[in-house]
């Protein structure tokens, strides 16, 4: 499994290789415009361990990602500070309310709340 010290570069590479015009996009449409969503899918197809490291430390992995995405921005000419947001993660990551117990601490899970 990939290190965490190395998930800024491996976010630098997705970003820069998998979605140019997202990040377009986002500084250009900047301050209305504040959040990238990129949907785990494309993550889990790009790098299966780094999804899975992504799941496990999602608090490091995801601050990584913002800052590869604000550094991209910058070098792109755009003083923006955006954030990176994960969507659509697997079925088995998705937990009710009431199902989400001391296992799920620090991993990345989601419920739906209506």
């Amino acid at each position: 499994m990939m290190g965490i010290q190395d998930s800024n570069a491996r976010w630098r590479t997705l970003l820069q290789e998998q979605f140019p015009q997202d990040v377009q996009v986002l500084a250009s449409g900047w301050p209305n415009n504040r959040v990238m969503s990129v949907k785990f899918s494309v993550v889990q197809a790009w790098d299966p361990d780094f999804a899975r490291t992504l799941i496990e430390y999602p608090k490091p992995i995801l601050r990584a990602g913002t800052e590869a995405l604000r550094a991209i921005c910058r070098e792109g000419g755009h003083e923006i500070d955006p954030m990176l947001r994960i969507i659509e993660l697997p079925v088995d990551c998705q937990r009710s309310l009431r199902e989400i117990g001391s296992e799920d601490i620090e991993r990345l899970v989601s419920s739906e709340v209506v």
